[in-house]
């Protein structure tokens, strides 16, 4: 349903599934995890993967957020998002401090299903590991997800991630420094430990360090060319982002089989025996029907959790608060229309 709506809409890329495993309920994105069981979030989002990727189109899917988002440490967060009126200094974005079997067990996990199933691509996380941000962590960008879990398709970076480390690693590292570089310095470093893709606001948000593409392009090339990063993991980087388009007939038609990255099995239960590139097939009466809307309420209806009332915990009486608030201004808004 939300591949097809959003062919419709001209996209053959959704950043879907989410495979948080979310282990804080002050967490504010705690709503995006399928479950805090790690088999839950893995089945359910290789089901996703299956839905989007074996439609009649293009359309790829994105595991996110590589990894270990939903385990950081309360009071961790950081304030990037200010902006939006987000609590700073809390969960979103923090740090997951724990030692690599836990973060293989509670939240690597949950991804090998989603790769089994062909996943095309992976989102890296805004958050940290043991204080080591994920988008220059090579030995989990690389070292575990490429080379050892076998991942072929892209890394992509989260929004305006990239920004986030510039000063970190400008400070933090003489060699960039030396550069005089900001953001190529961090551009190479993230590029470096796996990053192929870099997702960008392109100077439209203004700060944090955000640049218009130029000047982004500009300090990209210094950097190579100053020696912060090789000409063989762009080519390596390029040559993921050609696999993922061949993938999806973006580039060629399909072979007599699917590519290697894309199995046959996602097409086990499809109507159609492969996507076909250009199909002409019109889903804009459909963007947003009533019968996507009760697909949704349906969904939404077999995963609520009925809380029962034991002894007696509601309604709260304290006379020190005859309120409470349970959204804030910002929050007001409507989703799916």
């Amino acid at each position: 349903m939300a591949a097809r709506e959003s062919h419709a809409c001209g996209l053959n890329w959704l950043f879907t599934p989410c495979v948080a495993v979310p282990h804080d309920l002050r967490w504010g994105r705690t709503y995006e995890g399928f479950s805090e069981d790690v088999s839950i979030v893995g089945s359910l989002g290789a089901a996703e993967v299956i839905g989007v990727q074996s439609q009649a189109f293009p359309m790829a899917a994105c595991a996110k957020h590589w990894v270990g988002d939903g385990g950081t440490s309360y009071g961790t967060g950081t304030d990037l998002f200010f902006f939006t009126g987000a609590p700073t200094g809390v969960l979103d974005q923090g740090d997951a401090v724990m030692d690599e079997a836990a973060l293989r067990r509670d939240h690597v996990a949950a991804y090998l299903p989603l790769f089994d199933a062909g996943c095309l691509t992976v989102m890296a996380s805004y958050s940290s590991w043991n204080g080591g941000k994920l988008h220059v962590n090579k030995y989990l960008l690389t070292h575990l997800l490429k080379e050892e879990l076998g991942f072929d398709g892209l890394v992509v970076s989260d929004y305006n991630a990239i920004n986030q480390i510039s000063d970190k690693i400008t400070r933090e590292d003489s060699t960039f420094n030396e550069s005089g570089l900001v953001f190529g310095a961090a551009w190479a470093a993230a590029v470096d430990a796996g990053i192929d893709m870099h997702m960008t606001a392109a100077g439209m948000i203004g700060f944090a360090g955000d640049l218009p593409y130029p000047q982004m392009l500009s300090e990209a090339e210094r950097a190579v060319h100053f020696g912060l990063l090789s000409i063989e993991r762009i080519n390596d980087a390029v040559r993921r982002i050609i696999r993922v388009k061949l993938a999806m007939g973006l580039i060629h038609k399909y072979p007599t089989s699917p590519p290697p990255l894309w199995p046959s099995s996602l097409f086990a239960n499809s109507s159609s025996a492969r996507p076909t590139p250009g199909s002409a097939i019109e889903f804009d009466s459909c963007v947003g029907c009533e019968t996507h809307r009760s697909i949704a309420r349906a969904a939404v209806s077999k995963s609520l959790v009925l809380l029962k009332n034991r002894d007696g915990v509601l309604p709260l009486h304290n006379p020190a608060r005859s309120s409470a608030t349970v959204a804030a201004a910002r929050a007001r808004g409507g989703a799916n229309g």
